[in-house]
């Protein structure tokens, strides 16, 4: 196989990847928290205006960063687990939404968090969010593009040359969206869950804490009650899905993919 020269920084992203990718699930969730407590919520340009439309684009965002999910959970799912808190993976999947995008599933995330650091108002901490979860993300994915190209040589080298690590290549996406005659909805609907179950809570409490914060709990009654709504949403949805999981309705081809990387 041939020898590729890595750079110092790639080195870097590396090493720091490999050390950030078990803790990422608490690092990340932390940054957020930190963040959120040191900026305090705003209207954007101080209009009401504009901060409607960047909460409409916040929403689109989120909800296409789902979508994406969703898609690609449904059409080929990869676990990102890893085995003895290292990266792992049995085989390399290049299948459904991975045939475009190295990972559909962080691009998705990615939107997911920023979509709702726009419904905050502030430009800071959407900046500050972007910068320092865009950082971990490349770092993790650095570390386990660092392990799939020791593991599968060729293989991946020539995927990484037809198949962009983020930004989605739509050459064959016809042929693809034909997969979704197969989609696997039990798959989709247990595994993704409790992600939409999260992105509906928090976003719920950051519009909660910005309304309160800028015009006090009696000027917002109708926003507050809609946000309880959102949350019993997801109450009830998170219960039917457990109970749907118990009753066994969801345990078809959930393991097809497990541990794997792509």
């Amino acid at each position: 196989m041939q020898s590729i020269t890595i750079s110092p920084l790639n080195r870097f992203l590396v090493s720091t990847g490999n050390v950030l990718y078990h803790s990422r699930k608490l690092l990340l969730p932390g940054i957020a928290i930190a963040l959120i407590i040191m900026i305090k919520p705003s209207l954007l340009l101080g209009s009401r205006a504009l901060d409607q439309m960047l909460v409409i684009i916040g929403l689109m965002t989120a909800l296409a960063g789902e979508a994406l999910r969703l898609a690609t959970i449904g059409l080929a799912y990869i676990h990102r687990g890893g085995r003895n808190r290292q990266v792992y993976a049995t085989r390399l999947v290049v299948k459904g939404l991975y045939s475009h995008t190295r990972n559909p599933m962080y691009v998705g995330n990615f939107l997911i968090t920023m979509g709702l650091s726009l419904l905050y108002g502030s430009p800071l901490l959407s900046l500050l969010i972007f910068l320092s979860f865009g950082f971990v993300y490349l770092a993790v994915i650095s570390a386990e593009e660092d392990f799939l190209r020791k593991k599968f040589g060729q293989e991946f080298d020539h995927y990484t040359k037809t198949v962009n690590r983020f930004w989605p290549n739509l050459r064959g996406l016809g042929k693809t969206l034909q997969e979704f005659d197969h989609y696997n909805w039990r798959k989709a609907l247990d595994k993704e869950t409790g992600t939409i179950v999260e992105a509906l809570l928090i976003g719920s409490a950051l519009v909660a804490w910005k309304t309160y914060y800028l015009y006090g709990f009696d000027e917002s009654r109708l926003v507050f009650a809609v946000l309880a709504g959102l949350v019993l949403l997801a109450v009830a949805l998170s219960a039917s899905v457990n109970y749907l999981r118990k009753k066994g309705y969801l345990a078809s081809n959930l393991h097809d993919e497990h541990s794997d990387l792509g």
